[in-house]
């Protein structure tokens, strides 16, 4: 027979593992206790630090051993918090860059779909668009994906309201 992964084991619970040894733990068990509290500046601590306090409070699996954060824990979430939102907030930049860069790479060279053999393509871009359409263009085409996107989101919100 074939022996179990360790991913196996740990899956299913065979191995009794204990990571509390580690170094970063042990030293943000360190600042949590009530004598650091006061010294510890959350915005100088590394984020693995962070994340490793925020580990040693939340995977507890037995729930009986869930406490009311302290005030402490609380600023560490949330500085937590604040880190996440910051780096949210710069991939949500490069992405609009990279989405820029891209729109005017493509925008300059001519993309154009004719639909003048299509009647259905004609009525439909002809109500959305107006006048007499026969080509669809890179703009317009992006105009329809933002449409089409936020056709999603209204219906996302006529569902949710439902």
């Amino acid at each position: 027979m074939k022996e179990k992964s360790i991913f196996d084991k740990i899956y299913h619970k065979e191995l009794d593992l204990n990571f509390n040894n580690l170094k970063n733990i042990k030293s943000v068990e360190d600042k949590n206790s009530e004598s650091l509290n006061d010294k510890v500046d959350l915005k100088e601590a590394s984020n693995e630090s962070l994340d490793a306090f925020v580990t040693l409070l939340y995977n507890n699996k037995d729930t009986s051993k869930v406490k009311i954060p302290s005030a402490f824990e609380k600023q560490v979430l949330e500085e937590k918090v604040l880190r996440n939102r910051v780096k949210a907030q710069k991939i949500r930049d490069e992405i609009e860059e990279l989405k820029f860069r891209i729109k005017e790479r493509v925008q300059n060279k001519s993309y154009v779909l004719n639909i003048s053999n299509s009647t259905p393509l004609k009525k439909a871009a002809n109500n959305i668009f107006g006048g007499n359409k026969t080509k669809i263009t890179y703009n317009d085409y992006t105009a329809l994906l933002e449409l089409k996107e936020q056709i999603i989101i209204n219906e996302s919100m006529d569902m949710m309201e439902d």
